[in-house]
């Protein structure tokens, strides 16, 4: 794009050094975290979110009951600028969430393959 927007990113879960996180980011030196302030307006229409898709609900209740929610009324919801990733080398050392899960047969290298395969073809449309 010939503009260039300023990408944000918000927290949704991840495991980091064998925890489960909800609301959290994966360390990434230089990305400093930033806060909305929640109010009880929005406090409400968080909390009204769920609703509004039920096939999300149950996964979005059992994070709820994760997040330390004085700490989120307190500081607010996090987000940073997202920082310049590489694709194609891991985020953290260690196996990635969706690594662990028995369910998910997808592996890093999985991954790392397609995004492979997809910035190659970006570059071929430029």
């Amino acid at each position: 794009m010939k503009s260039k927007p300023v990408h944000y990113e918000f927290t949704l879960y991840n495991t980091y050094k064998k925890n489960y996180r909800v609301g959290k980011f994966l360390p990434f030196e230089g990305a400093a975290t930033l806060y909305t302030k929640i109010d009880k307006q929005l406090a409400g229409l968080m909390a009204k979110a769920p609703d509004l898709y039920p096939s999300q609900k149950s996964v979005v209740v059992a994070m709820n009951a994760m997040i330390d929610k004085k700490k989120l009324m307190k500081d607010g919801e996090p987000y940073r600028v997202a920082p310049k990733y590489d694709y194609l080398k891991r985020p953290v050392e260690e196996k990635l969430g969706y690594e662990i899960n028995p369910r998910n047969p997808v592996t890093f290298e999985d991954w790392r393959k397609a995004a492979e395969a997809f910035l190659k073809e970006v570059e071929s449309i430029k």
